[in-house]
């Protein structure tokens, strides 16, 4: 059984190694449109890189996400900071990094154990 919702993990580094601030913000495409699970989405979600450059969640490295199609925009602010944003939809049982978000190359859903 795969999970309800899409997981994200992920780092940002500079060209020295070092983490960079930043923070990471998911909409719904279509505001109002019924998720797959029947929810509604309504507004956005947004989450911080620490001092390290990790992506930040309510528990830890890591956020949740309910499947959908979102616009998601990762913004590290500065001179030489990065401003990406793409649309992308999530499946259930998704795991992803940064990397793979912002590019579009994904890890497909892991069977469940036998």
């Amino acid at each position: 059984m795969t999970s309800p919702t899409a997981v994200i993990t992920g780092r940002v580094v500079g060209p020295d190694g070092l983490g960079r601030l930043g923070r990471l913000t998911l909409t719904p495409a279509s505001p109002g449109a019924p998720l797959p699970n029947r929810d509604i989405a309504a507004g956005r979600v947004s989450f911080r890189l620490d001092t390290d450059g990790y992506l930040v969640g309510p528990v830890g490295r890591s956020v949740t996400i309910s499947p959908g199609n979102y616009e998601v925009d990762l913004n590290i602010p500065g001179d030489s900071g990065v401003h990406i944003r793409r649309r992308v939809a999530l499946s259930s049982g998704q795991l992803l990094t940064l990397a793979d978000l912002l590019s579009g190359t994904y890890t497909p859903p892991q069977p469940p154990p036998q």
